[in-house]
């Protein structure tokens, strides 16, 4: 709702005086409905990259143990793949794959 100018001034100017006597915040609900949205794609977010960490650190842990140095030197190509479920495909080929070169084909088939 749209107050005329003097009243909009006025109005604030309340809102003020009330947050400082009460030490608590005027929040309005459009302010209160952005901060959860912000919150939970934050949270989203912050879950999804977790996910992405964990899954590199699961792939590198792979190649090392698996092909050693070699292995290890997949990790720059590893690293530029955004897409999380080819990321798990990876992951899971590492068991199988009889070389470094093989393992390659799952992101770079040509």
């Amino acid at each position: 709702m749209d107050l005329p100018k003097p009243l909009e001034g006025l109005f604030v100017t309340e809102i003020r005086v009330f947050e400082e006597e009460k030490q608590m915040p005027y929040v309005t609900s459009a302010e209160r409905l952005g901060r959860e949205a912000g919150l939970e794609e934050g949270l989203r977010q912050g879950l999804q990259k977790g996910r992405q960490e964990g899954l590199m650190a699961g792939i590198e842990l792979g190649l090392k143990l698996k092909f050693g140095a070699d292995g290890l030197k997949l990790l720059p190509e590893i690293r530029q793949i955004a897409d999380f479920e080819l990321l798990r495909k990876v992951h899971q080929s590492i068991e199988t794959a009889t070389s470094p070169e093989v393992l390659r084909k799952v992101w770079s088939p040509a």
